[in-house]
């Protein structure tokens, strides 16, 4: 059984015909088929979103249309009402418990978190605040090198015996 947030989602893009029916299960109604995003509005889309619309999200591949007001509560397939997304972040609006707004002027968009904070852009760290170099030079006195994290086991079985004895001296001493 998939939950109603699962069914949003997957539907949020998809074709879906409404259906009533009888408490027998026979037809009595059968609408017609909603509007999915078009191929021209997906490229307009992708002009105006070139990533991810989550705030600090990079991602630019693999995105996904996403009705702001969701069509089954109204809203309509137009570009002001879509956003496009990475699919992780699809899913947190469907079933995160996160959610996207329209700006005021209708053009930006506001995302809130599960507590109704709003989440604001996240800027960029700089690419380079100590550079591959500085970390060799600051690190050049502790002579590491690559055999600092090779194990020194020879391969030969462990003795438990002597391990246990060992433990045993050594909780002695810290005792």
């Amino acid at each position: 059984m998939l939950s109603p947030q699962v069914v949003q989602r997957v539907g949020c893009d998809g074709g879906v015909m409404h259906l009533r029916e009888d408490a027998h299960g026979n037809v009595l109604d059968l609408g017609r088929k909603r509007r999915t995003v078009s191929a021209a509005q997906k490229r307009a889309l992708a002009t105006r979103d070139p990533q991810c619309q989550f705030p600090g999200c990079p991602h630019r591949a693999f995105l996904e249309p996403h009705h702001i007001v969701h069509w089954q509560d109204g809203g309509e397939t137009n570009l002001s009402n879509l956003v496009r997304l990475c699919s992780f972040h699809h899913v947190c609006l469907h079933e995160g418990g996160y959610r996207v707004e329209l700006g005021a002027n209708r053009q930006s968009h506001r995302f809130f978190d599960r507590e109704g904070r709003r989440i604001h852009v996240v800027p960029t760290p700089p690419r380079d605040i100590a550079g591959f170099e500085s970390i060799v030079a600051m690190n050049h006195d502790l002579a590491i090198d690559r055999a600092t994290n090779a194990p020194q086991w020879n391969g030969s079985p462990v003795d438990h015996h002597e391990l246990i004895r060992d433990l045993c001296w050594l909780e002695d001493q810290l005792n």
